[in-house]
């Protein structure tokens, strides 16, 4: 699954690419909202939906969007939902499409560093990307008074939203050194081409 810093890095792309006004605080607090849960089993209840006895799960996606009459909303919880909804979809979108990056282990790490290893060159690359750009809706989100009105979404924990939110934007720089591990252009094409998927899939 990907890191918060990859939804932060999604959510930037989306707010310059989209055509709608988008309510950046509110989306930001749905992104982190799926991540936000008190144990394990709430976890799974919201997060996942167990794919028809196989021991994988698997994210239901369309059934969750399909739940909401965005008609009948204010602009700040309709965008909540959507990124709510962002979340699961680039859960999935990156399950599938990672393997589609090249891995160069020129230093033959083994497998636990290796992963440790993707793991903080993305966030590297994240970081490059929205460094700087959320620091106005940062305070907005401290500001907010916002609630949630659907009983669907009842379990949410907005202060823990909020928080990840903050703490994984405010995070230090990754410090590492692991060559050409990753290739960036290769990374934030295909962060690219999930907004532009994403937007179809509304």
């Amino acid at each position: 699954m990907p890191q918060m810093s990859t939804h932060l890095h999604f959510a930037k792309l989306l707010k310059e690419n989209a055509d709608d006004d988008v309510h950046l605080c509110s989306f930001l607090m749905g992104i982190a909202a799926p991540d936000t849960y008190p144990d394990e089993e709430a976890y799974d209840d919201f997060h996942f939906i167990e794919d028809d006895g196989n021991e994988d799960d698997d994210i239901d996606v369309r059934e969750f969007y399909e739940k909401f009459d965005f008609k009948k909303m204010d602009i700040r919880e309709k965008w909540f939902i959507i990124g709510y909804y962002a979340h699961l979809w680039l859960d999935e979108y990156i399950k599938f499409n990672t393997s589609k990056l090249t891995l160069n282990n020129d230093q033959d790490l083994p497998d636990q560093e290796l992963t440790h290893a993707v793991v903080e060159t993305m966030r590297l690359f994240d970081y490059e990307v929205t460094e700087g750009y959320f620091d106005e809706v940062i305070k907005e989100i401290d500001r907010s008074d916002f609630k949630i009105s659907s009983k669907l979404l009842s379990h949410v924990d907005l202060d823990k939203a909020k928080q990840l939110i903050k703490e994984t934007y405010y995070s230090q720089k990754p410090t590492i050194n692991y060559g050409q591990l990753l290739d960036k252009d290769e990374y934030v094409n295909l962060i690219n081409k999930s907004v532009n998927r994403f937007f179809k899939s509304l």
